[in-house]
């Protein structure tokens, strides 16, 4: 779970070579406002008569308490549905929102009460993002409101950047003892968001026995960021806490500060270091990501710590290479459940954050 190789991010960009005559897609589908279930029939109903698409199989209605969005809303209605389609992401996707349109969607609240929702959670292979479409669903590693309607149906397809089935994923966020890593840069909110996190939800919060340095680091400090914070996670240790544990650093970060910045052999040695202890320490079952912007990062840091504004401004360039290293790797195979969040503004980090975690029960 620490493999960390740098890949060029997709931007509206399919990333499989071939899409076939018929692609394989999963959707979420959701209602908590008039005749739920009425509604949800008709959504499918709809979907099995639109041209370029062949409805396969269709999951059980699952009852689920909102998350996230405006309090007093009512429980949700969840299912999932397998299609196989020849049209596009895009055209797809336009399909869906007319579906939503037809039985009278409105769209003014983010995370509010629909008549219906129609989420386009997987599209084959493809790994996407547009301004208006993402795939793989951004969300829906931790929901288990979406992961126990498609394992019904569909638990052996695999999560593209994951690199896990849907049953995997399901069963990685019913972990007893669960652990929740909050990643970020220096300057990402990354310590705020997690306590906040581990403050709502009850959880067990686990600060970095020392900082992520702002100055490129050397093997040494790599070394002794990965001795000190596996210390904190040994599993031999590990507390029985009903409600998790939240940590605000995750193991993979020395390695991946190393890939940029040490020579071969000095990676090699970290590597070397990681693997040894891997199987020792309680690894997350999920790894929710901050990132800001540039000037978001200065301001923070240089609020932190007035006097060293002028080292922190030279530093900024290798901290932002970090973070583009982490946000390359995590929307590549091997990380396991990863959730991307834009921490410029906090509050609305530390909700988006909340709702993932809560997302999991």
């Amino acid at each position: 779970m620490f493999c960390l190789e740098t890949v060029d991010r997709v931007v509206g960009t399919i990333t499989h070579q071939d899409l076939g005559a018929m692609t394989v897609c999963l959707i979420g589908c959701g209602s908590n406002l008039g005749q739920r279930r009425e509604q949800l029939d008709q959504a499918i109903e709809l979907l099995r008569y639109m041209p370029g698409v062949c409805v396969t199989a269709v999951s059980r209605y699952h009852e689920t308490r909102p998350i996230g969005g405006p309090l007093g809303q009512e429980p949700f209605l969840n299912s999932a549905a397998v299609l196989e389609t020849d049209l596009e992401p895009a055209e797809l996707f336009s399909l869906l929102e007319a579906v939503e349109n037809t039985l009278h969607r409105e769209r003014n609240v983010r995370w509010g009460p629909r008549t219906v929702d129609l989420d386009m959670l997987l599209y084959g292979d493809v790994v996407l993002e547009t301004e208006a479409l993402t795939l793989p669903h951004p969300r829906m590693v931790t929901r288990r409101f979406v992961l126990e309607p498609c394992v019904e149906i569909a638990g052996g397809l695999r999560h593209p950047t994951s690199g896990f089935t849907l049953a995997e994923l399901l069963d990685a966020i019913s972990s007893p003892h669960s652990h929740v890593a909050v990643v970020g840069v220096p300057g990402s909110g990354a310590p705020e968001v997690a306590e906040i996190v581990a403050d709502i939800t009850l959880a067990r919060l686990l600060r970095a026995p020392i900082s992520l340095p702002l100055v490129v680091p050397s093997v040494h400090d790599c070394s002794q960021l990965i001795s000190k914070w596996s210390e904190a996670m040994m599993l031999d240790e590990w507390p029985d806490d009903p409600h998790g544990t939240v940590s605000d650093f995750w193991l993979g970060l020395p390695l991946a500060t190393a890939r940029r910045h040490l020579t071969v052999q000095d990676i090699t040695l970290v590597e070397r270091q990681l693997a040894d202890v891997g199987p020792l320490v309680r690894t997350p079952q999920v790894i929710l990501f901050l990132e800001s912007t540039r000037p978001v990062i200065v301001k923070r840091l240089c609020e932190c710590d007035r006097e060293s504004e002028e080292s922190i401004v030279l530093e900024l360039d290798a901290i932002m290479d970090l973070q583009s290293s982490l946000s390359h790797a995590f929307r590549k195979p091997g990380h396991g459940a990863v959730v991307c969040i834009n921490a410029d503004d906090l509050e609305q980090a530390a909700i988006d954050a909340v709702a993932a975690v809560e997302a999991m029960a």
